[in-house]
């Protein structure tokens, strides 16, 4: 049997989840975005040209649209992800929007945000936006390349935007549950490693930049945050609590019947985590760099 590479595996696993990332996430990427869009000037016109990279189904553009629509903006977007299903969900998407002049002159195309050379020139873009994509492009050595390659698109005195997890307690949960069903010291054992959990470190990923091209003094760090409440976006987040790789990975070594238990120790774990916070509390890390 023809083993996948770990980029492959990647792939597999975004083109599956396509369809459904946005309910998966409970639209939580989404709405951190929309608040930084609000709390930060990006100094977006309709002259400037915005690369969501690493885009997914077009999370941060379908934030990005409405906000320019209310102020009368029409800037060039243009989306790129790796990953084909998310291409085709963003079509999905934008073909709900037939009406909307700026929907429908969004460009979108699979491209990898390691290597853009063959799609864009450099300093082809005003804006380049990361929307919690950088942590999952594979390797430290290969995050490092994905953001070499956005300065190199971006113009002089153009501006990047990432936003990565400063909170998402995903793990926690997980942690919770496992601990609820097969006890503290099994869970301790068995605890599933959280990918990219160096960029929850506060300056972490600005630090990274400036040892990649970026101008340290240029770079500046926020944070926003959102919260989870009841409906769709919560049963989207205990969906993925059920079918997310993590935990999966969480339940091996589970009998039948204490597999069959997970639903429920993950809806005690979402109910202690609301009688703490109100809902699924969520942070975001928000980085702005000039170059």
């Amino acid at each position: 049997m023809l083993q996948l590479s770990p980029d492959e595996l990647r792939q597999k696993y975004f083109n599956s989840i396509a369809p459904s990332y946005a309910r998966l996430t409970g639209n939580t990427t989404r709405h951190n975005f929309v608040a930084a869009l609000e709390q930060s000037d990006l100094g977006i016109t309709s002259k400037s040209v915005v690369l969501d990279n690493a885009s997914g189904p077009g999370t941060a553009t379908s934030a990005l649209i409405p906000w320019c629509e209310r102020r009368s903006l029409k800037p060039k977007i243009v989306l790129t992800d790796f990953t084909p299903g998310m291409i085709q969900e963003f079509d999905e998407i934008r073909s709900q929007h037939l009406q909307s002049e700026l929907w429908q002159s969004t460009e979108a195309k699979v491209a990898n945000a390691l290597d853009l050379s063959a799609s864009f020139r450099e300093g082809h873009f005003t804006h380049v936006v990361d929307s919690f994509s950088v942590s999952t492009v594979g390797t430290k050595d290969q995050q490092q390349q994905s953001l070499r390659e956005a300065y190199r698109v971006l113009s002089p005195g153009g501006l990047a935007v990432y936003l990565n997890w400063k909170r998402f307690p995903m793990s926690e949960m997980i942690d919770a549950a496992q601990a609820d069903i097969k006890g503290e010291e099994w869970a301790r054992e068995h605890r599933v490693p959280v990918n990219g959990a160096e960029f929850i470190q506060e300056g972490y990923l600005a630090q990274m930049m400036a040892g990649d091209g970026w101008d340290s003094s240029k770079i500046q760090t926020a944070q926003t945050s959102y919260l989870v409440q009841e409906g769709d976006d919560w049963d989207g987040l205990f969906e993925f609590l059920q079918v997310s790789p993590p935990s999966m990975i969480a339940r091996r070594g589970f009998t039948a019947e204490e597999a069959a238990q997970w639903p429920e120790a993950i809806k005690r774990a979402m109910r202690k985590e609301k009688e703490v916070y109100g809902g699924v509390y969520t942070e975001a890390w928000i980085v702005l760099a000039r170059k």
